[in-house]
C-alpha cells in the first residue's frame, strides 16, 4: 500500500486506528469511542500489521518499521505482540487477531475497513444535544489535541517559554466547531472537587485458601492507605469500603453513596514463595475498565511495598487520563488549571513536540494561578530537562536559571513539598552544583527511602565526581525498584543502566542492556535516547568486535543526533566522566567535531 494513499482512519472490529495521530480508540456498548491506553511501539507494530491486513509481514519487516535505524532483539517485537493480543481480545471469547506464523512472522486476521478523512466520523449514539461538526455528529471522545485551540491563538508564553525560544506556539482548530455545553462542577481542590477520588474494593482471595484471606484484607487497606498519602486524592476510608466483602459489586450504587470516581478491586495469592496480584481499576461512570494489571512477584517486603507504589501510580495516571477525557468531553472550552496539567501529565514521551505541548499547558495553568505549586515544578522541570536534552537553541544557562527561580518559588509556597524538591535537585545537577543536588537528595530519601529515582539522581552526580562503581550501584537499586507505572523513568534507568555497566568493564552485559533501552525509548528521546546506542558502541569495541562497533557507529550517524561528535559528548558532564567511553569512540571512527 502507497504511504501517500494510505487510509487515515482503520476500523477493525470493536476498534478504530487514526494513523496520522496514532491513537487507538475502542467502542464501548453504548456506540462511543474510547482512548486505549497503549505504547508507541506497539502502535506502530499494529499499523504495519494492519496495512497488510491478512498477508504475512515478517519478523524483520515488522522491527524494521517499528524500529527503525534501531537494533532490536526478537523478544522486544513479542513483548509488543502480547500488549496487541491482550489490548484487542479485551472482551473477546474468540481466537487472537494477531495469528503467529512459526518462524515466519504475524498475520493480521480481522476484516479491516478503510476510511479517508470525509468519512472518519465515528459511529455514535445520536441524541438531541449532540455537538455538531460540518453537519455531522463530532467524536464523542475528542482528538487529544482538538481543544487545545481554545485560548492559544492570542495566547503570549510567558517569560520562561520565550527564554526557551519556543515563540507562540499554538494547535491549529476548526473554527466551525460547535462547542459542547459547558457542564458546572466545582472549583479545584476544593472539599466539592471529587477529581481521582477512588474507593478500593475488598480484594478477593484467589487461592482457595481461607488461611489467605486476612492477606487480601491487609493489602486493600494498606493500598487505601497508599493512594491517601496524595492529600489531593479523595479516598473512601479502608474500614468503610470493608463492608463491600462478599457483596454484589454495584457501582452505580457506590457512585451515588460516595460520590467516587473510580473503583479499584482485585485478586491476590501466595503460591510457590511467589506474590500474585491481579488489579482492575473502573471508571464508575460507565463502568468502563481504565487500567488493568497483574503482578507476579518474589513474597518479600520490598515486593509488598513495591506492589502498593506500582498499583498507586496506576491509579494516579490512569485517572488523570480518564478526568482528562471526561474535562474534553464536558467542558472544553473552560478547562480549569487541574485539567490542564492533567492534559500535561498524559504527554509522557519525552519528545520535543511533547514538551512544547506540555509547556504550553503548563503555562496556561500558571496563568489562571501563578501561586499553582504544581505547575510551577513542573515548569521549572520541564525547562530544564528540554534545554539538558539538547531540544533548545538558548544558552541553557538561561532555561535553569529561570527554573529555579519558579522551583523555589513553589518551595516558599510549600517547603516540604516532596515532587518540588525532587524537581530542585534536578536542577542544581544540570546547574554543575553538585554539592547542593546531593544534600537535597539525601533529604528527600530521608523523607521517602522508596524513592527509586533519587538513586537514579545520585548515581550521575558519584559518576561525574569520578566513582561509576557507585554508578552502577545506585542505577541497578533504582531499577529493581522502579515502578511500571512510570515508563519515561524506567526508560531513562535502562539507559544509563547500559552506560554503567560498560564504565564497569561489563561488556557483554552493557551490550544486552543497551539493546534492551534502544528498544523500549521512543524516536526523538533526545540526548537520553541517545546514550544506550553510546554505550552499546563502546561495549562492541573494548570486547575485541571492533568491526560491529565501527558498523553500529555508521548506523547511529546515518540520522540525524544531537551527539554526533566527539565535541558534543564532551558537553555533556556525565558523558566525559564515563571512562574509556571518549577512546571507545574516537577508536570507532566518531568524528572529533
Amino acid at each position: 500500500m502507497d504511504a501517500l494513499s494510505s487510509p487515515e482512519i482503520l476500523l477493525f472490529g470493536r476498534f478504530r486506528f487514526e494513523r496520522r495521530s496514532r491513537v487507538l480508540f475502542r467502542c464501548s456498548e453504548d456506540g462511543r469511542y474510547q482512548p486505549v491506553s497503549i505504547g508507541s511501539r506497539a502502535l506502530a507494530v499494529l499499523g504495519v500489521l494492519t496495512e497488510r491486513a491478512g498477508d504475512l509481514v515478517t519478523k524483520d519487516e515488522i522491527m524494521r518499521a517499528a524500529w527503525p535505524g534501531t537494533v532490536v532483539e526478537e523478544n522486544n517485537l513479542t513483548v509488543q505482540i502480547s500488549t496487541l493480543r491482550r489490548v484487542l481480545g479485551a472482551g473477546s471469547d474468540g481466537e487472537s487477531c494477531i495469528q503467529t506464523m512459526s518462524g515466519k512472522g504475524y498475520r493480521f486476521v480481522l476484516p479491516v475497513t478503510q476510511l479517508d478523512e470525509l468519512q472518519s466520523a465515528p459511529p455514535v449514539q445520536a441524541s438531541a444535544d449532540a455537538p455538531v461538526l460540518h453537519g455531522r455528529l463530532s467524536r464523542p471522545w475528542p482528538p487529544r489535541w482538538h481543544w487545545l485551540s481554545v485560548g492559544l491563538a492570542g495566547m503570549a508564553i510567558t517569560a520562561l517559554v520565550i527564554a526557551l525560544g519556543l515563540g507562540s506556539w499554538r494547535v491549529l482548530h476548526d473554527r466551525n466547531a460547535v462547542a459542547v455545553p459547558t457542564v458546572a462542577r466545582p472549583v479545584a481542590y476544593s472539599p466539592e472537587d471529587r477529581r481521582q477520588s477512588v474507593i478500593i474494593l475488598p480484594f478477593e482471595n484467589s487461592s482457595g485458601d481461607s488461611s489467605q484471606d486476612s492477606l487480601a484484607i491487609s493489602f486493600a487497606r494498606d493500598l487505601a492507605s497508599r493512594i491517601g498519602r496524595d492529600s489531593t486524592v479523595p479516598v473512601v476510608p479502608a474500614a468503610t469500603a470493608a463492608g463491600y466483602r462478599g457483596k454484589t459489586r454495584d457501582l452505580s450504587a457506590i457512585r451515588r453513596e460516595f460520590n467516587v470516581h473510580f473503583a479499584i478491586e482485585g485478586n491476590i495469592r501466595r503460591a510457590n514463595d511467589r506474590l500474585i496480584v491481579a488489579v482492575n481499576m473502573v471508571d464508575t461512570s460507565d463502568d468502563r475498565s481504565v487500567w488493568s494489571d497483574r503482578f507476579d512477584l518474589p513474597d518479600t517486603s520490598q515486593s509488598w511495598d513495591y506492589l502498593l507504589n506500582g498499583i498507586a501510580e496506576g491509579h494516579e495516571a490512569a485517572s488523570m487520563d480518564a478526568e482528562f477525557a471526561h474535562a474534553e468531553l464536558e467542558h472544553p472550552n473552560d478547562l480549569d488549571k487541574r485539567d490542564l496539567m492533567f492534559a500535561a501529565s498524559s504527554l509522557n514521551a519525552d519528545t520535543k513536540d511533547n514538551y512544547l505541548k506540555r509547556m504550553a499547558l503548563v503555562e496556561r495553568a500558571l496563568a489562571l494561578d501563578p501561586n499553582y505549586v504544581w505547575a510551577l515544578y513542573t515548569s521549572a522541570r520541564l525547562a530544564t530537562d528540554y534545554a539538558m536534552s539538547g531540544f533548545s537553541t538558548e544558552d541553557p544557562k538561561t532555561a535553569l536559571a529561570l527554573a529555579l527561580t519558579r522551583v523555589d518559588r513553589a518551595l516558599q509556597l510549600a517547603p516540604n513539598d516532596f515532587e518540588t524538591l525532587k524537581h530542585k535537585s534536578h536542577i542544581l545537577r544540570a546547574q554543575g552544583d553538585l554539592d547542593g543536588a546531593t544534600a537535597v537528595i539525601k533529604r528527600l530519601l530521608e523523607l521517602n527511602p522508596l524513592s527509586y529515582f533519587r538513586y537514579y539522581d545520585l548515581g550521575l552526580i558519584r559518576l561525574i565526581q569520578g566513582h561509576p562503581e557507585e554508578l552502577l550501584i545506585d542505577m541497578q537499586t533504582a531499577r529493581r525498584m522502579a515502578s511500571p507505572g512510570d515508563p519515561s523513568a524506567v526508560q531513562a534507568i535502562d539507559a544509563w543502566l547500559a552506560m554503567a555497566l560498560f564504565a564497569n568493564g561489563r561488556f557483554d552485559e552493557a551490550i544486552s542492556q543497551a539493546r534492551l533501552a534502544a528498544a523500549e525509548l521512543p524516536d526523538g528521546s533526545g540526548r537520553t535516547g541517545e546514550v544506550p546506542w553510546l554505550a552499546l558502541i563502546s561495549a562492541q569495541y573494548f570486547s575485541g568486535n571492533d568491526t560491529a562497533a565501527k558498523a553500529q557507529l555508521q548506523n547511529f550517524l546515518s540520522r540525524p543526533r544531537m551527539l554526533s561528535n566527539l565535541a558534543a559528548v564532551k558537553k555533556v558532564p556525565t558523558l566525559a566522566a564515563t571512562p574509556r567511553l571518549l577512546e571507545a569512540l574516537r577508536g570507532a571512527g566518531m568524528p572529533e567535531g
